[in-house]
């Protein structure tokens, strides 16, 4: 593949929660649908291990080695971005990167040993560039090497949370993780948190809504922007496990509107 070079309007958006169960790889595919249908190109990146945006996105296992996240993190990466079209019966301009457990587990331990191990994702990108106009990382939820790699070849950041005493706690823990990571990466410019995203959002639980006025003060003090909740609902699992986003799923489904402030403050980010 010829080098090309990146367009300045390209962003690179990390999902990062350290927190199972918060709604990452659900986030990264619907978001992937939505931003595609307003005429932008999208490369969804999987370095979560357990593989789940390759069941959201309805995507079989990769049969390739080098159809995988892993070989970009090889030392023997060739520059040829192997990527797998993403719901190409509803849209032509989403391509994803698969994980797949054991390869990806062995190259991490290995790239902890390696020279320039935290920016390796972000060399590859810078020597071998994309024109797509945003990629999207969904990370595990352990804050090691990959999550790492993630957060150094990003542009911008979001995070989503339950509205649990224990994800809260993280939440504010992840923050300050950010910080210190990105001042130790000595990161230029430092990725912008785009905001803070509550999931699994049910109005009529009282634990909710106080959590929900929790984080509102936190984030207020700590000026980062906190969006509307997600709302719970089985749709959104029912759909996921489909392959399908909610959009086509359930189309006319409330929570479709959930996703929508998150697209249009991405979008005016890619405008700048």
């Amino acid at each position: 593949m010829p080098l090309v070079d990146m367009q300045p309007r390209q962003i690179r958006i990390v999902i990062l929660s350290n927190a199972g169960g918060c709604g990452k790889s659900t986030l990264a595919s619907h978001l992937a649908y939505l931003l595609a249908r307003k005429k932008n190109t999208v490369v969804l990146f999987d370095l979560d291990p357990q593989g789940s945006l390759s069941v959201f996105c309805g995507l079989e296992e990769p049969d390739d080695y080098k159809q995988t996240i892993s070989f970009v993190f090889d030392e023997e990466f060739d520059g040829q971005w192997r990527f797998k079209p993403v719901w190409t019966e509803y849209e032509s301009k989403i391509l994803a990167c698969q994980s797949e457990l054991i390869s990806l587990l062995r190259e991490a331990k290995s790239l902890e040993k390696q020279a320039r191990a935290e920016y390796r994702l972000k060399d590859r990108l810078e020597d071998y560039p994309l024109a797509q106009d945003i990629l999207i990382f969904d990370c595990p939820t352990t804050l090691g090497i990959l999550s790492v790699n993630a957060l150094a070849a990003s542009t911008h950041i979001l995070i989503p949370v339950q509205l649990a005493a224990k994800s809260v706690d993280g939440m504010t823990k992840l923050i300050d993780w950010i910080y210190k990571s990105c001042d130790e990466l000595r990161l230029k410019p430092v990725p912008k948190i785009i905001g803070v995203i509550p999931n699994l959002y049910e109005a009529k639980r009282a634990g909710h809504r106080n959590f929900d006025a929790v984080l509102r003060k936190i984030l207020r003090e700590e000026q980062l922007k906190y969006f509307p909740p997600i709302r719970n609902t089985s749709e959104l699992e029912n759909a996921s496990t489909r392959g399908k986003p909610l959009h086509v799923h359930r189309p006319t489904h409330k929570a479709c509107q959930d996703f929508e402030p998150i697209v249009t403050e991405i979008i005016e980010y890619l405008k700048q």
